[in-house]
């Protein structure tokens, strides 16, 4: 079980949730990077599992109206994690109702400007996945459904329309016998250790050949980038992007 914890939660005893948990995510901030925004219990909380050997990985709550706003938070991350070596994901946390038209394209933003540092990858919830961010190209996915939410796990699992693969599933707020938010690991490979392998080329190198026409077009350019490795529907996100 993983468990995710806020400065909402107070002032953790860690020592007494460590036997008990697999690992924590914890928020670093929310919104771009401004210090008013840390979490204020981050610091606390990074240096207890650090401290005991838990592993841990971040998230970073989305506000970002656009991507200029996104990078911003990916900067946010970036600065509180400088120093730190998270052994899960770093998570970013997108279900603002009002951000829907622009969730997608956030997220490749947010991915691109940390990739090559740390793994990332997205939180949301079930309906909120499903209604925008489905195909989205994100390495692991942290998905929210909770049923009856009484802290025990409910009978049915999150299920996604686009068929990806779920590593967490975060099924109740009211875990360990209190209001804490809890996930049951559905796939290992969150635990991996070390950063993302590097990627051959980065979304917005592959984008500008595509521009450049160096993919071809059509239906061939989608079988040459998904032959080589590339998420198509990523770098076809990002062609739109830099011919806005």
């Amino acid at each position: 079980m993983i468990i995710d914890v806020s400065e909402h939660n107070g002032h953790l005893n860690w020592a007494t949730l460590k036997p008990r948990i697999e690992g924590a995510i914890i928020r670093c901030g929310y919104g771009q990077d401004i210090k008013t925004q840390d979490d204020r219990q981050w610091l606390y909380n990074v240096g207890e599992c650090e401290r005991l050997g838990i592993k841990y990985g971040v998230y970073l709550y989305s506000y970002a109206q656009d991507t200029t706003a996104a990078r911003s938070e990916a900067q946010h991350v970036a600065r509180l994690l400088k120093g730190h070596k998270p052994g899960l994901p770093v998570f970013y946390d997108l279900e603002e109702s009002k951000l829907t038209a622009v969730a997608r394209k956030n997220f490749y933003a947010f991915e691109e400007a940390l990739k090559g540092s740390y793994r990332i990858g997205l939180y949301s919830g079930e309906a909120y996945y499903n209604q925008c961010l489905q195909g989205t190209a994100a390495s692991y996915l942290w998905i929210a459904r909770y049923g009856s939410d009484n802290g025990k796990v409910p009978s049915k699992k999150p299920a996604l329309s686009d068929g990806k693969k779920i590593h967490l599933w975060q099924y109740t707020s009211k875990g360990l016998g209190g209001h804490t938010d809890c996930s049951l690991v559905l796939d290992q490979s969150v635990f991996a250790a070390g950063t993302k392998k590097k990627a051959k080329k980065s979304v917005t190198t592959l984008a500008k050949e595509v521009i450049a026409g160096k993919w071809g077009n059509g239906a061939d350019r989608k079988k040459k980038l998904e032959a080589a490795g590339y998420n198509y529907a990523a770098v076809q996100a990002e062609v739109n992007r830099l011919l806005k």
